[in-house]
């Protein structure tokens, strides 16, 4: 990846089911060719405490610095929530920004994308 490049934090905060719902958005980013060509992904587990090995806890993404690297990465994440049978709200976070992803369409998604690019431009 040349150039700057910036980290996505992303969560499924309301993820009750033990860190399934997350853990299929990492499968299918992983799955993705477009993300993959563009960004790093990069798991991070938390031991449980009782329970025999680790949940997902987030994925870093590390993407190019960009309106379209950040743009690609939130879409791909409505693609995956327009997948699900039931609503799953995401987080993505950059530095202190923070925004809800939630079956956005492309304006919304446009506009999230600029305000995590400022966060990270201002970061």
């Amino acid at each position: 990846m040349a150039g700057e490049t910036v980290r996505l934090t992303v969560s499924v905060p309301a993820d009750a089911d033990g860190g399934e719902n997350l853990a299929a958005l990492y499968a299918w980013l992983a799955e993705s060719p477009r993300v993959t060509a563009t960004a790093e992904l990069i798991p991070e587990h938390q031991r449980v405490p009782g329970a025999m090995g680790e949940r997902l806890e987030r994925v870093n993404v590390v993407a190019g610095l960009s309106l379209a690297a950040i743009g690609l990465v939130l879409s791909a994440v409505t693609v995956w929530q327009d997948s699900q049978p039931d609503p799953v709200p995401v987080r993505v976070e950059i530095g202190t920004v923070i925004v809800e992803v939630d079956r956005a369409g492309p304006a919304q998604i446009q506009r999230l994308a600029e305000q995590l690019l400022e966060g990270a431009v201002n970061h």
